[in-house]
């Protein structure tokens, strides 16, 4: 048979599963050129994608493989176009993440004359198939038992006993500290210089209007070699102090003391196993304390392959879903930045520089923001597709519209993870330098996650109070004044009515 390895631009695996079959003629990668895509994708994504799939091309050259690297204005017709240029008969591909470049290899299994070999996805600590089979009681489980599952499984942290090291599986408690008044020495990552190709590839993405962000000081890994070393630079700079400062915000720094290796797992530049254990021995060598090594750990094995997890049981509803009925347009500040917010504008600008924000920032911030005004949660989650370094599709939408926006009505999360300012103020810098009083909810000064937070708690008084984690704002509210709570309100619907 005339076979190809189809490797997708999000499937960059040193160990790819495709590559050790004997009777594969050629691989496949196809670049979708920039101007063909719906959406306005951050400069710096664009770039380290790329870059990354045009350095993994080289490699696999080099190392003897025949690549047809080719570009297209779509995934499927570059496909197509090499199935009919090579007369392939067979093609080979590891499942996808994506549920809509699976739903097309589903479709072409049953309408085209050429035999689909889907093997399983090795990016992920599980597979399809085993979630599917042997792990089918995990269908309905909520993080913290799959997370469990997942360390039990992996052995990671675990004593011989099947036992949770440090002898607690959570150790969420300890890692909520905001940084320290007279501040900490926080290490930059690591930083890579552009070479021949990343600099072509700039070069390429600059003369295109149709994307967003900054592309300036692009200094981002770009194959597994780089990412690696970033790991080294993660786990001996910043590990030691993730897991106390992780929900820590603050206007002085990008990471903090966050990896920043989530874009290069997605890609598949970093194994996110070997990484977990790299984590580990971080920890068991006493380099780092287990409150870091097991909340960086969480990250990765619990809400990582949580998300994917869900994504592939929800999809396609998932992305459509609203169950709370917000409908306001994205604010124009969300794509520029321009607003008297400091924590809005600052997490904004961080974006449009960068493309990242750390978890908290997206969590307590973005959709802290977006839930309160009662935006549209396609429109939000579309948004963070596209301004992200490390979003895709299977972690963004689940991320969004269930953790963030609880818009899927708590499939997810049990609860919506909105906040008033006191959260923003406890655990950032922001508010010190922001026009609006953070303990104000009325007035002028008043913040307005204060005024906006007590009108959608009345709002949804009733839903809120069926919750026993939510019910205590709904009581809270009831202590305020009527006066103080008609004022609350009429504040935050002429605020609501002002923003565009």
């Amino acid at each position: 048979m005339n076979s190809t390895l189809l490797i997708l631009g999000d499937q960059l695996l040193d160990r790819h599963p495709g590559l050790s079959i004997n009777d594969i003629e050629r691989v496949l990668i196809v670049e979708v050129v920039i101007s063909s895509y719906d959406r306005l994708y951050h400069r710096k994504r664009l770039a380290l994608l790329m870059s990354a799939m045009r350095h993994y091309s080289k490699r696999l050259k080099d190392a003897g493989f025949e690549v047809d690297y080719r570009q297209a204005h779509r995934l499927d017709t570059g496909i197509q176009d090499h199935i009919t240029e090579f007369s392939v008969d067979r093609l080979f591909v590891m499942d996808p993440d994506s549920y809509w470049v699976k739903d097309m290899l589903d479709t072409w299994s049953q309408t085209m004359d050429v035999e689909i070999s889907v093997m399983s996805n090795t990016k992920m600590l599980r597979t399809r198939e085993e979630f599917a089979n042997s792990l089918s009681d995990l269908e309905n489980a909520r993080q913290e038992n799959f997370y469990r599952r997942m360390r039990s499984l992996s052995g990671i942290l675990m004593k011989g006993n099947n036992s949770p090291e440090g002898g607690k599986w959570n150790f969420d408690f300890s890692n909520r500290k905001p940084l320290p008044k007279n501040g900490l020495t926080i290490t930059e990552p690591l930083k890579f210089e552009p070479d021949e190709i990343t600099v072509q590839v700039l070069q390429e993405i600059d003369i295109h209007d149709h994307a967003f962000g900054s592309l300036e000081g692009f200094d981002l890994a770009v194959d597994s070699h780089q990412a690696e070393l970033a790991v080294d630079d993660f786990v001996e700079n910043r590990l030691s102090l993730f897991g106390r400062y992780e929900d820590a915000m603050t206007t002085s720094s990008d990471l903090v003391f966050h990896s920043g290796l989530s874009a290069y797992m997605n890609l598949g530049l970093i194994d996110p196993l070997t990484l977990c254990k790299t984590v580990e021995e971080a920890y068991v060598s006493g380099k780092v304390p287990i409150e870091s090594a097991e909340g960086f750990i969480r990250q990765v094995i619990g809400w990582r392959e949580y998300m994917h997890f869900k994504y592939s049981r929800l999809m396609p509803s998932l992305e459509s879903v609203n169950s709370w009925n917000h409908v306001k347009p994205l604010p124009k500040f969300w794509w520029t930045g321009q607003t008297d917010m400091t924590c809005v504008k600052s997490v904004v600008d961080k974006v449009i520089k960068t493309g990242y924000s750390h978890h908290i920032e997206r969590l307590m911030i973005l959709t802290n923001f977006a839930f309160v005004a009662e935006l549209d949660p396609r429109e939000v989650n579309e948004w963070f597709n596209s301004v992200y370094i490390d979003a895709y599709d299977w972690v963004v939408t689940p991320n969004v519209m269930g953790m963030g926006l609880n818009a899927d009505g708590g499939t997810i999360a049990t609860k919506p993870y909105f906040s008033s300012a006191n959260y923003i103020n406890r655990m950032s810098d922001y508010c010190s330098s922001c026009r609006y009083d953070p303990k104000k909810r009325t007035g002028k000064e008043a913040c307005p996650f204060n005024f906006l937070f007590w009108r959608k708690v009345e709002k949804e008084r009733e839903r809120l109070s069926h919750n026993f984690r939510s019910r205590m704002m709904v009581r809270q509210l009831d202590r305020m004044d009527e006066s103080e709570q008609y004022e609350i309100f009429q504040n935050a619907n002429a605020w609501l009515e002002r923003i565009k």
